[in-house]
Order: C-alpha cells, then structure tokens, then sequence
C-alpha cells in the first residue's frame, strides 16, 4: 500500500468531480459531489517495484446496493529514471608515459536495482603510448535506463632520454 498512488489516483479521480471520503474504520473511498454514489479502490500497488499491478474499483449506492460489478484495471510501475553515476577522482588524468595507471573508479546507485552494471570502455588505453584516451563508463539499470560518464587520460613523456655513449664504438673520420 502507498500514499503516493491513492494522491495520484485521487488526483485524477477529483478532476472528474469526485471526492474522498474517511469512513469511521479509515476506508478510503470516493463519492460523487451529491454523495449519490460511492467508489471504493483496493490495490497492492508498491511504487518501489517494477511490475503490474491492479487496481479494483467497486461502487455502492447510499443504501450499500452494489452499483455495478467490480471494475479492474491493470496499472504499470515503470523505471524511467537512470542509475546515479559518479566518477571517483578528476575526471582529467595527467600520467608519464611507462607508468603504471590505475582507474580511480566509480560510484553507482540505482532506485529500483541493487546492482547496476557498468561497462568500461578504456579507449584502447596504451601507458607506452604518448596520447589522449577517453575511458567511458556506461551504468545501465534493469530498465535499460543508462548513464553515461567519461574521463580524459593524457599520457605525456616528459622524461629527458639518457644519452650513454661507449667509446669502443666511436668511430670519427
């Protein structure tokens, strides 16, 4: 049971001129502006989960004679937000050519999934190479809702070279 979907049902069921009414045992039910027909909902809609779920109406008039025969409906709980994705340390990476690299990480979060995958794509990363590499991190939820986040290695060579020289080898003409 959830507050949020009798509000959102509320909502809609009020702009075609219906109210909601406490009875004395707390059951919620909805009437007509002249109090001449009675709307009870049930469901066991969780908005926390994903799936479909029911919703059943049933009315009454004043004196508790069925109005007409239950009315079920199917309601969906979709997933339409993307998991939360944030990159662990800068997302621009300065390293020496020939160093090791080791990628920070991430962190991800999902509403409706306890675990998200994260694919990551390292950009043919190359720590011998001097170069730019674009790491890219795709999380994507059971919903495949995705975010999509990257982070720009450089990998420079600022080392000086050592020049040795063998003078065995020296040859001067």
């Amino acid at each position: 049971y959830n507050q949020n979907i009798d509000n959102m049902l509320l909502e809609k069921i009020s702009k075609n001129g219906w109210r909601l009414v406490v009875d004395d045992n707390g059951k919620k039910i909805y009437c007509d502006l002249n109090n001449n027909i009675l709307v009870t909902i049930t469901h066991n809609i969780n908005a926390e989960k994903t799936g479909i779920y029911e919703i059943t109406f049933s009315a009454t008039d004043p004196n508790d004679n069925d109005f007409y025969t239950k009315l079920t409906r199917k309601f969906k709980v979709l997933d339409t937000t993307p998991p939360s994705l944030t990159l662990k340390g800068n997302n621009d990476i300065i390293i020496e050519a020939s160093s090791e690299f080791t990628d920070p990480g991430y962190f991800v979060s999902d509403f409706y999934d306890q675990n998200v995958n994260v694919l990551v794509n390292d950009g043919g990363f190359n720590n011998k190479k001097t170069g730019d590499y674009t790491f890219t991190y795709t999380a994507t939820d059971s919903s495949v809702n995705q975010t999509i986040k990257t982070r720009l290695v450089h990998v420079i060579d600022t080392t000086k070279p050592d020049l040795i020289i063998d003078p065995e080898v020296i040859t001067i003409n």
